[in-house]
Formats: C-alpha cells, sequence, structure tokens
C-alpha cells in the first residue's frame, strides 16, 4: 500500500493479499482495524489522499545544494505524511481507555531510553506544569529501583519507538504486576 498506492486501488481483497502474503481476510480484517467500514471505502479515502497531493512529490532526501526554503518543503511533507499514517494506526477505544486510566492515577510513571527518554522527558515538564504526579528518571537502573514504590493506584507510561527495549519493558512488566 505504502510503496504503491495506485495498484492497491485497483487491486481486489484477493489481488492484495496475495501481493502482501496475506489472506483476503486479512485484508478486510486491516481494513476495518485502521476504521474503514469496508475495502472500497478505504480505497475511496486513499484515492482522495492521493489526488490531494502536489503533481511534483518533494524529494524527502535532503541534498546539499538545497535552500532552506526547500528542506523546509521537505520536511513539512514528511511530517505531515507521518501524522496522516499515524492516524490510521491507532486503536481509539485502547486509546480512550489509556486516557482514563491516566486521568485516574494516582501518580504516572514515565519511561523512556535515548530519543524516546527524549519524549517521555518532555512529556514529564508538560503535565508537571499542569499539576499532574509523575515521576520520570533517564537512567533505566534507577528507574526499575523505583518501581518498587508502584501501587495499584499509579500508571506506567513506557514510551518506546521499537516496542522491544528490554529495560523498558522489565519495568512495564513490574509495573503490571501492582
Amino acid at each position: 500500500l505504502l510503496r504503491s498506492p495506485e495498484a492497491f486501488l485497483q487491486q481486489s481483497a484477493l489481488e492484495i493479499g496475495k501481493s502482501s502474503g496475506a489472506s483476503s481476510a486479512t485484508v478486510i480484517r486491516f481494513v476495518r482495524q485502521v476504521g474503514f467500514a469496508s475495502l472500497e471505502e478505504a480505497k475511496v479515502n486513499i484515492a482522495r489522499n492521493i489526488s490531494a497531493q502536489p503533481e511534483e512529490p518533494l524529494d524527502p532526501v535532503i541534498s546539499s545544494g538545497d535552500d532552506l526554503g526547500k528542506v523546509a518543503d521537505n520536511l513539512t511533507q514528511l511530517v505531515e505524511s507521518s501524522i496522516r499514517l499515524a492516524k490510521y494506526q491507532l486503536d481509539f477505544s485502547a486509546l480512550a481507555a489509556a486516557l482514563a486510566q491516566l486521568k485516574q492515577a494516582e501518580s504516572i510513571y514515565l519511561l523512556g531510553i535515548g530519543t524516546s527518554g527524549v519524549v517521555a522527558r518532555d512529556l514529564y515538564a508538560k503535565l508537571s506544569r499542569a499539576n499532574v504526579r509523575c515521576l520520570y528518571q533517564s537512567d533505566p537502573h534507577i528507574a526499575l529501583a523505583n518501581s518498587v514504590y508502584l501501587t495499584e493506584r499509579d500508571v506506567v507510561l513506557a514510551i518506546s519507538y521499537s516496542g522491544r527495549t528490554r529495560e523498558i519493558l522489565a519495568i512495564a512488566r513490574q509495573g503490571k504486576q501492582k
């Protein structure tokens, strides 16, 4: 789909499944999971997005000869594309449930390492300014040690790009046990 949205528009669920190594039923389930009632509705939405894009797409690679305007255009296009795609990956019912837990939490333990740690630290600053009781520790070993103080009224919010960071998963498991 991402490599060739035009081809996707022309294919049946069976053809899409064959080209992606999945069954047609999996294709239909995927379409429904991302928020469409049918494959046809998804295709209409994709076609609308394709036609809304500029005729000559910007090159996402920044070349050394690009002026600042070109760099700004490329960056804007990449960010807008990422945001548009993220919407279709959200599970809105899970997001609503998570927000409800965060609102009821006595304390929020924020986890993140590396770039995800930057995101966690930024969220910590924003929540603290909003007078929300939260904790963030950049050292995962100290964060794991602090996790023994978690209670059933606390929430652990783990931020991880890959979702497989060992240290983050260990602390999240500790929180889930509480």
